[in-house]
């Protein structure tokens, strides 16, 4: 009966959890394989990108150049669609990766991801 138990909660937790795989395949950020890749391919460098900063004290423009065109912004955010490889259930997860742009220096003062 323990066996069974024991079995039942391993098969539970199991099935129930996500498959965080990001760390295993991280690629350092280049500009024109971002710009050209797919959300897989830019998940793959966004712990790059926000680990080392990359991104902080950057004009709008600056960014622009960097990454290309976002899927979506406003006024002083752009936001990019992003697979780090987590996967959630039977697909993967996608993220935003975010970038505030402070409306008076100009310059980007936060990055992050959020899904």
């Amino acid at each position: 009966m323990k066996l069974f138990a024991t079995l039942l909660i391993v098969t539970t937790m199991l099935s129930c959890q996500t498959n965080n795989q990001s760390d295993k395949n991280d690629l350092e950020f280049n500009s024109e394989k971002w710009q050209t890749g797919d959300m897989r391919t830019k998940g793959k460098m966004t712990a790059n990108l926000l680990s080392d900063s990359l991104l902080i004290g950057k004009t709008k423009n600056e960014v622009l150049e960097m990454l290309g065109e976002p899927d979506q912004k406003t006024e002083v955010i752009l936001h990019y669609t992003v697979d780090p490889g987590i996967e959630y259930m039977s697909g993967p997860w996608t993220y935003w990766l975010s970038v505030k742009i402070d409306s008076t220096s100009g310059k980007v003062n936060e990055v992050w991801m959020a899904d």
